[in-house]
């Protein structure tokens, strides 16, 4: 609601401060509805310009003409109050509902703005107290973001009572000059008030106006200044960026800002909010109001006088939203560590001072320096760690019903990490390795935050909690995980002690509370299975042993039932990937064997047995517990013998490495206690000797830092294939030789083991094979007809297939070399259609001599190129094109012919697609849904515990 007033001067006591002529004044009183409209009416009436008319706009509710000697009317809009102001009206001083103006503040503000000829000034706000500072005018950052510059509870001690320029004022009382308020099209008012009030100031200066504040004029405002919704603040300032910034701010501000709020959505989470609708809802609304965004951007850009250097002028360094971010996340984690103090100065020298901060610190460079190389290498391509795909709405769209394109492709739905990856890659813009490092770097960090806040379930103190993190994420069970290059089993150490804190803390009483404890579970459980399938299993065994290590503890059974409803939840949102496949298969693919250092089994088995006899009573349950989680782990781990495969030994290890981890923190925190007795503190003192020589066995990953994951192969091995401009896009790579120098999963025939990749380097999407399909037999079938010598044209046997490279991996090059590599490369080192190629790499590579060699070819002999999940080239029309992936009907466009072996289909368009299940598809938008329903009871649970 806004008032709006022409004033003229009278005779008064203040008449030294007025300018020599008369000046006209429009009062626009905004009345939001936030209350108070009564006490400014009073206000504005007692002002030395005694308002002659007043508008409200809005419905004007508690308005009494009797508290006003000035009549008012009610306008619907600004724009209608400023298109009625005619060319004998001067000013525009516009007064928030609650603000209660000194009676001198008009005056003020009008000598002041004829004195600095501001075309923009606002007033001094202080609290109610009129002692506390609320605003003095404000400056930005460059995304728009208003900073006021004042301490939480800051006293007016005049320190700032001089008239200066600013970037804006709050708007809560402001002085515009009519003529440029006109020119510049009014106030924006589909913007937030205060927004509104930066933007004005924004395009005011870049018509040459000033933009000031005056200290002479102050207003007494006792709510804080904040705008609502969150969103449409957030909305409003992007506008004013799109409306004011050039174009070459612009192209950097809007997508920093676009990765900054998308930061700030997933910090908020750890503290207990959710911006993540916040921060959709500003973006898909500047997406609904580009068009008429443009054109005010095209009346204020047109019309400058100024530059973008002269906003600079009036913006901080760095980033307020970050800076906050900060400051919350520092105070939200003092709060989670011991003591009740309040942030202060005092509070934080004593928390430096403690061990717990010095051994975090050291944690979160142990995790900077462990993950460096991924920052600019990203992930190695070495075994089931392959570098994410380059597009993720593509890999999305696989996820959800598309093709699988490992092999010879499938139409086989892709496992859920490949719908992480997809994630990480769009809100990191599809940066080349941004996504990669953030999940590598912040799994070890999530896993060493996790383990502190499990242990602090049993009152375990800091410092103990993080020395038991930091080996249950770097220390030798999680090392093992990286010699098997599991990634996702990697990255699910970092949930697991989340999942099982979900389900062992206490739990408030209240409908929402549990039914949002029972949300975050499905959350997170679904995110550990996401990560790794098997992992989704464990918890339920893990609780299911502590239950009864303590069976008279409700809390364990309650925690067993959570994790139950978790485990049920989380397999639903693995969907479409979970319907269609075995999670017993899974568990027997390949050979449990875990290799433990001797130096490492004998430290580790000190530290348990001192942490079961060296901790009381309370501890030593949970010693216990810990300690046979250890030895499960370690014997499931060694379980080759029983059927069970390598996944099965990393989850083990998780296991393992999670029990290690506990009995650590037991002994740590035994050994600092003071109540701990002499013969304890001697047992413990001796464990904590193989918790030492378990710390330097953790901090090797720091040599290689990349998380402990080998150093990459596969992508030094096929770097030749990029010699040829536009070849590895077009044409595969044939591998051949040990199982386990070749990327993902591989297939076996009578001399060894072979797998089909992409060029120039496999993806993650490439790492799991599926059952072979038609395509795969008739491959294996060429395989053994090259292999028994009855051909001696490998090259044009494997053109079909649209491999035009043959890489033998592993030593071949001389007699003692491996026995796989050497019979590959005897196979087909006499063939008389491919040629060695000597100067690739230490591999033996052979090239095909034949004449054309394409995944995707026409009939006319023309290549296409594989980009993304499609294929692309030269439109052909009336010519056919031949894909070399397994036959599937969904291919297109066609008409089409799906033989035994091949998909053939028409080449007028130029692209060849695949269409997507829509069931599958159907399930994963499902899942979607699914997932933000459960945020928000999650949210809601919080908010009422």
């Amino acid at each position: 609601m806004i008032a709006v007033v022409p004033v003229r001067l009278q005779n008064a006591p203040h008449m030294s401060l007025m300018p020599t002529r008369e000046a006209t004044v429009v009062v626009a009183l905004i009345a939001d509805g936030s209350g108070g409209i009564s006490d400014t009416l009073r206000a504005v009436d007692g002002q030395v310009y005694v308002p002659s008319r007043l508008c409200i706009v809005g419905t004007g509710e508690g308005a009494n003409p009797r508290l006003s000697n000035i009549p008012f009317e009610f306008s619907a809009s600004v724009a209608s109050v400023v298109a009625g102001l005619d060319a004998s009206v001067d000013y525009l001083w516009v007064v928030r509902e609650g603000a209660i103006p000194a009676s001198d503040a008009l005056g003020a503000l009008i000598s002041d703005a004829s004195r600095v000829g501001a075309g923009v000034i606002g007033s001094k706000i202080v609290g109610s107290d009129k002692e506390s500072l609320v605003s003095i005018g404000l400056v930005t950052d460059a995304f728009d973001v208003p900073y006021t510059g004042l301490d939480g509870d800051e006293r007016d001690q005049g320190q700032y009572d001089v008239v200066r320029e600013v970037a804006a004022v709050s708007g809560i009382s402001m002085l515009v000059r009519r003529d440029l308020l006109v020119g510049l099209g009014g106030i924006d008012e589909t913007m937030t008030p205060s927004a509104a009030a930066l933007d004005l100031g924004q395009r005011a200066r870049l018509r040459g106006a000033v933009v000031a504040i005056t200290p002479a004029s102050q207003v007494v405002y006792s709510d804080e200044i904040e705008d609502r919704p969150r969103w449409r603040a957030e909305a409003s300032r992007i506008r004013s960026m799109i409306k004011s910034y050039g174009v070459i701010t612009l192209a950097w501000a809007l997508p920093v800002d676009f990765i900054t709020g998308f930061i700030e959505v997933i910090v908020s989470v750890f503290f207990g909010k959710w911006y993540g609708f916040d921060w959709v809802r500003s973006w898909v609304w500047n997406l609904i109001k580009l068009p008429g965004t443009l054109a005010a951007r095209r009346h204020t850009r047109s019309q400058r006088v100024g530059t973008d250097a002269d906003l600079f002028r009036f913006q901080r360094k760095g980033s307020v939203k970050i800076s906050t971010m900060a400051v919350t996340s520092v105070a939200g984690m003092r709060r989670r560590l011991p003591g009740d103090d309040r942030v202060t100065l005092d509070s934080i020298g004593r928390d430096v001072r403690q061990p717990a901060f010095a051994v975090g610190v050291m944690a979160i460079i142990f995790v900077l320096l462990s993950a460096r190389n991924l920052w600019s290498d990203g992930l190695p391509a070495i075994g089931y760690t392959l570098p994410f795909p380059s597009s993720g709405w593509d890999v999305l769209s696989a996820y959800a019903g598309g093709w699988n394109p490992a092999g010879l492709g499938s139409p086989e739905p892709l496992r859920p990490l490949l719908a992480i990856a997809g994630i990480a890659k769009i809100v990191t813009l599809h940066a080349a390795t941004l996504g990669e490092y953030l999940l590598a770097a912040g799994s070890l960090l999530v896993g060493i935050w996790g383990m502190t806040r499990l242990l602090r379930t049993w009152s375990i103190p800091a410092t103990p909690a993080l020395l038991g993190g930091i080996v249950y994420v770097a220390g030798p069970t999680s090392q093992g995980i990286s010699g098997n290059t599991h990634l996702g089993s990697l990255l699910a150490l970092s949930l697991l002690p989340w999942a099982l804190r979900i389900c062992l803390a206490s739990v408030r009483d209240g409908f929402f509370v549990v039914l949002g404890r029972l949300a975050a579970a499905v959350l997170i459980f679904g995110l550990l299975g996401a990560f790794s399938p098997l992992m989704l299993l464990l918890p339920i065994p893990l609780i299911a042993i502590y239950a009864l290590v303590r069976f008279s503890d409700p809390a364990a059974w309650r925690g067993l039932i959570i994790a139950l409803v978790g485990t049920a939840g989380g397999f639903l949102l693995l969907s479409p990937w979970i319907w269609s496949v075995g999670l017993l298969g899974i568990a027997r693919a390949g050979y449990a064997y875990w290799n433990l250092s001797p130096i490492v089994g004998v430290a580790a088995a000190v530290v348990v047995v001192a942490a079961i006899i060296g901790a009381n009573r309370q501890l030593g349950v949970v010693a216990g517990w810990g300690a046979t989680l250890a030895g499960g782990g370690f014997v499931l781990s060694r379980s080759g013998s029983f059927g069970w495969g390598t996944e099965t030994e990393s989850v083990a290890l998780a296991m393992a490495g999670l029990g290690l981890g506990i009995v650590i923190a037991v002994v740590a925190a035994t050994v600092g206690s003071p109540a701990t007795v002499s013969w304890r503190r001697f047992v413990a003192g001796v464990g904590s000797v193989g918790v030492v020589v378990l710390l330097v066995a953790a901090s090797v990953i720091v040599l290689g830092g990349r998380i402990g994951l080998p150093g990459d192969t596969v992508r030094s091995d096929l770097v030749f294939t990029q010699a040829e401009d536009g070849a590895a896009e077009r044409a595969r790579v044939l591998m051949v030789g040990p199982a386990e120098l070749l990327p993902g999963d591989s297939r076996l025939i009578k001399n060894g083991a072979y797998r089909v990749v992409s060029a120039p380097v496999p993806d993650l999407g490439e790492a799991r094979l599926e059952g072979p399909l038609p395509f795969d037999d008739h491959l294996a079938a060429k395989l053994n007809l090259i292999t028994s010598g009855e051909t001696r044209r490998a090259g044009g046997e494997l053109a079909e297939f649209g491999i035009r490279w043959i890489v033998v991996v592993g030593d071949s090059s001389s007699p003692n070399g491996d026995e796989a590599a050497l019979a590959w490369r005897d196979v087909f080192a006499g063939q008389l259609d491919l040629l060695p190629l000597n100067a690739a790499t230490t591999n033996a590579v052979f090239v095909s001599d034949v004449r054309p060699v394409g995944r995707a070819l026409t009939s006319g002999g023309d290549s296409w190129t594989r980009i993304g999940w499609t294929y692309q080239g030269e439109p052909a029309p009336g010519r056919r094109v031949f894909l070399a992936e397994n036959p599937d009907a969904s291919w297109g466009p066609g008409p089409r012919i799906t033989t035994e072996f091949a998909n053939e289909m028409a080449a007028d368009l130029g692209t060849a697609t695949y269409q997507v299940d829509g069931d599958r598809r159907a399930q994963a938008i499902a899942v979607a849904a699914a997932i933000v329903i459960l945020v928000g009871l999650v949210l809601v649970g919080r908010r009422r515990a």
